[in-house]
């Protein structure tokens, strides 16, 4: 077994599997290089004891409380077989469609997943969803200022595990014309295209093990936002956001982001700087962002008037430099 053995500072504790704490501080310090804390292992005295690192969003339960299992392309097989023993379903991604399976059986995809901390999940197609929520909610327009480091070591095939604040978020596998990232401040990690990558970041450094540095370049995007635990398809894979903020710049590319990761918390700055806020004139319902996604709302939203933007004050002003 490949490992890297890190120790835990002096009091220090682990955060989540790829980020620790250091209570006297206040510094919470990523793992580089795409690492995850897999295990931790304790020494008392001359005693040795190993502890699993466990990360949710692995079994779910949907309302009528049938149980489903997460199964990837290769994980299928074992999976659907242990779901069986258990008398469990099982939910996998194939071709970029969301699936449930019980007894053998494909059946209707759950409105709701509740995971094994108790978080229920709505499930949503990102871009119709994103679409409602800039009505009800409105949007911002706002630049990223967190670097990026990229693993120039990753290989196409391997696997992409992004954990935040120690809940999987997304689990998928590297492709052609991608590399795989992670985020300085929070320490996710993530696939994007190369393409995207020049487009978007300026290369800052090089270390002598592989893992370059990128710098956000002052790109303005567009995101809106939703207080709601959502989940849906992205990038060949679930995505699970409790709370998110979601990128409508390109409709044809909607994807989200942990809410707490874009604003910040205590323990990390935010990924991104909101230049400037807009709400809509003539809003939808908020109740719009409580209801399951069903495959009729964009024609939906077609037939609703679009609304015209104003934009807010904030309780900053930003100063040009």
């Amino acid at each position: 077994m490949n490992a890297t053995f890190i120790s835990l500072p002096r009091n220090g504790r682990i955060v989540s599997n790829n980020q620790v704490f250091n209570v006297q501080n206040g510094v919470a310090t990523p793992l580089t290089g795409t690492k995850s804390i897999k295990m931790v292992v304790v020494k008392i005295g001359k005693a040795v004891k190993r502890y699993p690192v466990w990360v949710p969003n692995q079994v779910f339960t949907d309302d009528a409380g049938q149980t489903y299992l997460l199964a990837q392309a290769e994980t299928e097989s074992k999976v659907a077989k242990r779901a069986k023993v258990i008398g469990a379903g099982y939910i996998i991604v194939r071709k970029n469609v969301a699936e449930a399976w019980v007894n053998g059986q494909k059946v209707e995809f759950p409105t709701h997943l509740t995971n094994e901390l108790g978080v229920r999940y709505m499930f949503v197609n990102f871009k119709d969803y994103g679409e409602v929520c800039k009505r009800v909610n409105g949007y911002c327009k706002a630049h990223k200022v967190e670097p990026i480091l990229v693993d120039t070591n990753a290989k196409v095939g391997q696997r992409v595990e992004s954990i935040v604040f120690g809940v999987r978020e997304h689990d998928t596998i590297l492709e052609e014309g991608m590399v795989l990232v992670q985020n300085k401040f929070h320490g996710e990690t993530y696939k994007m295209k190369v393409a995207k990558l020049e487009q978007n970041y300026e290369l800052k450094s090089c270390d002598e093990t592989g893992i370059e540095e990128w710098v956000p370049k002052n790109i303005v995007q567009e995101w809106t936002w939703t207080r709601e635990n959502v989940v849906g398809v992205l990038w060949g894979s679930f995505e699970f956001l409790a709370g998110a903020m979601i990128n409508i710049t390109d409709p044809e590319d909607v994807y989200g982001c942990n809410y707490t990761v874009f604003n910040g918390n205590d323990v990390a700055p935010g990924s991104h700087f909101i230049d400037a806020v807009f709400e809509p004139a003539n809003p939808l319902p908020k109740v719009w962002l409580e209801e399951r996604e069903l495959s009729g709302i964009a024609s939906v939203l077609e037939a609703i008037p679009k609304t015209t933007y104003v934009q807010i004050a904030m309780p900053f002003e930003v100063i040009a430099c």
